[in-house]
């Protein structure tokens, strides 16, 4: 109800007679979060997990804490526990790809996306990461100096267009390579 010290003293009062009320610390761990005190709210979202060590959904809390903190490396690991649970979870396939980019691990996020648009061909959001994922890994593995090309066959013409017959479905290529020379079919 958009009351975080009434809702605090509550939880406080009822974890004070409880110490390990899941709920109370689930509620609490939420008001730290909303507070942006992510320490206080991965704390008690890992006394939640030490009792309930199979929660995946409590590891898909903690690992967006861990977002949220830019910890991407712990939201990593957890996101990785939820998907030990259970490997077709896709909310936190979708996050733990977010913090491989954001580790950049470009590759490994690919992966995930790859495995979400696989579980839910109809995620069009899932798609377009996945889109945005492979531009910034193609230009990450960009040569620095972009490669140089000499053609002998066919001819190149000083505004660099080269002249094919319309019926050709295929060309011969040979280039011209520092002390030998290449072949190349097209």
């Amino acid at each position: 109800m958009d009351k975080p010290q009434e809702a605090m003293e509550s939880c406080n009062a009822l974890l004070a007679m409880e110490p390990l009320n899941k709920e109370a610390l689930l509620i609490r761990s939420r008001i730290y979060a909303k507070l942006t005190e992510y320490p206080k709210a991965i704390d008690d979202m890992s006394k939640i997990l030490f009792n309930n060590p199979d929660d995946k959904e409590m590891y898909l809390v903690r690992g967006n804490y861990y977002q949220e903190f830019t910890q991407h490396q712990n939201a990593i690991n957890d996101f990785s526990k939820a998907l030990l649970i259970d490997p077709k979870f896709p909310e936190a396939i979708y996050k733990r790809a977010f913090s491989y980019e954001q580790v950049g691990d470009f590759k490994s996020a690919i992966k995930d996306y790859e495995t979400l648009t696989l579980l839910s061909a109809n995620d069009l959001v899932a798609q377009q990461h996945l889109n945005e994922a492979k531009k910034r890994l193609f230009e990450l593995n960009r040569e620095s100096v972009a490669p140089r090309i000499n053609l002998l066959e066919p001819q190149v013409f000083g505004d660099s267009t080269l002249k094919i017959a319309k019926n050709k479905t295929a060309i011969s290529l040979r280039e011209k390579l520092p002390m030998r020379v290449k072949s190349a079919r097209c």
